[in-house]
């Protein structure tokens, strides 16, 4: 015999088609996004790391002052210290036999003995030569040399980073057209060409030269563009990778640099050990061959490498916790509706338990709409986004990073993630709420007495008037409709905080950039011996060094300035003792260093220490950085560059002898990339978040309504107008939404700039969050918006409500 509950299924369908079609859709775009998200993330995944060993990703590079010889790139591949005493030994001996006559030669050897003694210690010290845990690590080396110049089409200039046609290590997936046959022809990365508008058969000024392009690649090495690795974000707009043929390379006329490519042949220990071993042992290399390290970047910390992975793999993090919060409020949004139904159908639940229907069968009943509904959702959802929603996914990643063509896998962690984990909440949860539900007894249900208290409380409400103390009353019963609304709109307030916070912080930035720049033009030299005639000119040294944490290190800058500094305007600069020092206000704000603190910074390229103590902040936040005066600057450091604070474009000075160039331009492409990449998604996350609004809002008033309707109903007999009841019904629910959106907000607010501040703190570099007062402004009126279209749909459904309802619900 068919169960006569299933036509109430069919019936409650039909009834109430308006919320579960909400629902559905709300969940099956919800669901589709994620899963699209998923897919497209473990299929791009997928093929970056086959990518890697396909087109043979270099596991780190190293850029030296001069070209290596052959023996010094032996040596070097060898993994081998070198021994520097015997170095030093015979330096200083030749010098000896060079310059000191043969009678006087035995003293000036045992003075230099004594010196080379002490060098040699100190070189122990600042290279770790006695490092027990040291492992040679043989390595392969591969040069590859690259020149930077500048890259001109229809006004737009750009720098572009120039290779010969890597065919060893590093090689290029073409997207488009061709490599370089001819030595006018350039292939150059697609995301730049994409945001560039350049094609394949475009003209470029690559420097003083003409080049045609003739295709448009994805560089194993660069799936982000990132100019340099102490960036805080890969620029796609200004900054470009290029290929080009031997003969071509050659005649670009501009700086070249030595950069060598390396493999380990037999890694020993992980990837910090073995690149940490390698480097020590290249220091001692390069020293005793009259050479010097000006970079070295292992793989696994080089953002052009691992950014897109690691951004990726946080995607896919956030979406899942996106994912899961919407479904849990989703839950508790039909285990509210599905309490107010048991309280609604008291008697005809007591009815069934008493013809003999059991707990577990009514159970079945109650949960096959909720898991129906997710079902579907979850079926629609993964088919939406293994097809259509993944085109769109696809189309974001591609528009940021420089990724090589891929292949769509089936994916089971996102089965897993977005079938199987949702279904199982909403089990739990629901299926939690109905079981304490029906442990009532059948009489119970009969007479309506679904509160498991001996003597219910109701908290007496003795002032205010009629309408005042009717409005309480109906507040305080739909208490846990409200709380989950206050849970809803805080999820929406938290979404939108980021969809108009971002752009608010990058139009921030833009707009102040100059208290982002100590000058408006910072030029560092390549001999600190160069010297210019502009007028607002004036010198500093710089040094970089490196912060440390127990899981991130990354660069910090030391300026080295004139005491009565007119770019560095703080009277503490002269007033500082050795080893005392101003930090900027974003290593402040980053790290929480306080004035009193000591700050210890380590050298790059060796094992030296310097521990400082901070005796100021200075309100700069264009990085991180931290001042003294150069004469405390060249006492402390024997390497150093010098450089250039000016106002106005040096131009006197060879392009050769500068290592680079800050400006303006350099200071917002942060601002401009983020911007390009995400600017247009924020405005569709925007209405994304208005629209999960107006849902969470439209089924909970509902609720409130449903649950109210015998009230409302006898409020219509005695004699009440529509207006009158608007003012008892919906006015609780609009103060309950007013307070929640605006607590909501500066909460959202304060989470934002605490999220932010731990995602800024495993990035390089720092910016703050900031929310405008016009973006709180404008996402309290997306919510309120929202909320009037709902409250305009809830007056009709009050005015639908007959008289009559309560007396068939009593009869």
């Amino acid at each position: 015999m068919r169960n006569p509950l299933q036509k109430r299924i069919v019936r409650e369908l039909r009834t109430e088609w308006k919320k579960y079609l909400v629902v559905s859709v709300f969940m099956i775009l919800t669901i589709g996004f994620v899963s699209a998200i998923y897919v497209t993330n473990g299929s791009i995944l997928a093929t970056a790391k086959n990518s890697q060993s396909i087109y043979h990703l270099e596991d780190g590079h190293f850029e030296l002052k001069k070209k290596a010889s052959a023996v010094l790139q032996k040596k070097i591949a060898s993994g081998e210290k070198a021994d520097i005493k015997a170095y030093y030994q015979k330096q200083a001996y030749k010098k000896i036999d060079a310059t000191i006559p043969e009678a006087d030669r035995q003293a000036a050897y045992k003075q230099a003995e004594q010196e080379i003694d002490s060098e040699y210690q100190k070189a122990i010290d600042e290279y770790d030569l006695n490092d027990s845990a040291f492992m040679s690590q043989k390595v392969k080396i591969y040069p590859n040399f690259f020149k930077e110049t500048t890259e001109k089409i229809n006004h737009k200039s750009s720098t572009i980073r120039i290779y010969t046609i890597r065919k060893s290590i590093n090689r290029a997936c073409v997207m488009e057209g061709s490599l370089p046959k001819k030595n006018n022809e350039i292939a150059i990365d697609r995301m730049h060409a994409d945001n560039a508008g350049i094609k394949v058969g475009d003209t470029l000024k690559i420097g003083h030269q003409t080049f045609i392009v003739s295709g448009l690649v994805a560089n194993v090495d660069y799936t982000a563009l990132f100019q340099k690795n102490s960036d805080v974000m890969f620029d796609a707009l200004t900054f470009d990778v290029g290929l080009v043929t031997n003969r071509a390379f050659a005649s670009i006329d501009t700086t070249i640099h030595y950069n060598y490519a390396y493999k380990f042949t037999n890694q020993k220990g992980s990837n910090s050990k073995a690149a940490y071993d390698f480097l020590a042992a290249l220091i001692t290399q390069t020293e005793t061959n009259n050479n010097k390290i000006e970079d070295f970047l292992p793989a696994y910390i080089n953002q052009a490498i691992q950014f897109t992975q690691e951004d990726m793999g946080s995607d896919r993090a956030m979406c899942g916790m996106i994912l899961y919060i919407l479904i849990v409020v989703m839950a508790f949004i039909f285990a509210i509706t599905i309490s107010s139904t048991i309280t609604k159908e008291a008697s005809v639940i007591g009815t069934l338990r008493s013809l003999g229907y059991t707990k577990k069968e009514l159970w079945n009943h109650f949960m096959i709409m909720p898991m129906l509904v997710m079902l579907f959702a979850c079926c629609i959802g993964n088919l939406l986004g293994y097809t259509i929603l993944k085109n769109v996914v696809v189309q974001l990643y591609y528009n940021s990073y420089s990724l090589p063509t891929y292949h769509t896998l089936f994916s089971w962690d996102a089965f897993i993630q977005t079938t199987a984990v949702p279904l199982c909440l909403m089990l739990v949860i629901d299926g939690c709420m109905i079981h304490k539900k029906l442990q009532l007894s059948p009489l119970s249900f009969l007479r309506n007495d679904l509160s498991k208290a001996k003597q219910p409380h109701t908290i007496p409400l003795r002032h205010g008037s009629f309408m005042h103390r009717i409005r309480a009353r109906v507040f305080l019963q739909n208490i846990p409709a409200y709380l989950i609304l206050f849970i809803g709109i805080f999820f929406v307030m938290l979404m939108l905080s980021i969809a108009i916070g971002l752009p608010d912080t990058l139009s921030y930035y833009q707009n102040n950039v100059s208290s982002l720049m100590l000058a408006k033009n910072e030029t560092i030299l390549n001999d600190e011996n160069i010297q210019t005639h502009v007028a607002s000119a004036e010198s500093f040294f710089q040094k970089t060094l490196e912060y440390k944490t127990d899981s991130f290190r990354e660069d910090v800058s030391v300026f080295g300035v004139q005491p009565n500094s007119s770019y560095v305007k703080s009277k503490q600069i002269k007033q500082l003792k050795r080893h005392q020092i101003l930090i900027s206000q974003s290593i402040h704000d980053k790290y929480d260093v306080q004035v009193g603190d000591t700050i210890t910074l380590h050298g790059k390229y060796d094992s030296s220490t310097y521990k400082l103590k901070v005796a100021g902040i200075y309100n700069y936040s264009g990085s991180l950085a931290i001042f003294m005066s150069n004469t405390q600057f060249r006492s402390m450091f024997d390497e150093y560059a010098k450089g250039w604070f000016s106002n106005k474009k040096i131009n006197e000075i060879d392009r050769d002898s500068i290592a680079t160039t800050i400006t303006k331009k350099d200071v917002i492409k942060v601002a401009k990339q983020l911007d390009h990449s995400m600017g247009s998604f924020m405005k569709y996350f925007q209405y994304l978040c208005t629209g999960c609004a107006v849902i969470l809002l439209y089924l909970l008033t509902k609720l409130i309504i449903e649950r109210n309707e015998k009230a409302i109903s006898m409020t219509k007999i005695l004699g009440y107008t529509t207006k009158e009841i608007v003012k008892i019904y919906i006015v609780p629910t609009t103060i309950v939404v007013f307070l929640s959106v605006l607590v909501s907000t500066f909460m959202s607010e304060w989470l934002m700039i605490w999220i932010w501040k731990a995602m800024m703190q495993r990035m390089d570099g720092w910016f703050a969050f900031v929310l405008s007062t016009y973006g709180k402004i404008y996402m309290i009126l997306l919510v309120f918006v929202g909320y009037l279209f709902v409250m305009m749909l809830d007056i009709q459904r009050i005015r639908k409500i007959p008289m009559d309802s309560v007396l068939k619900n009593n009869s």
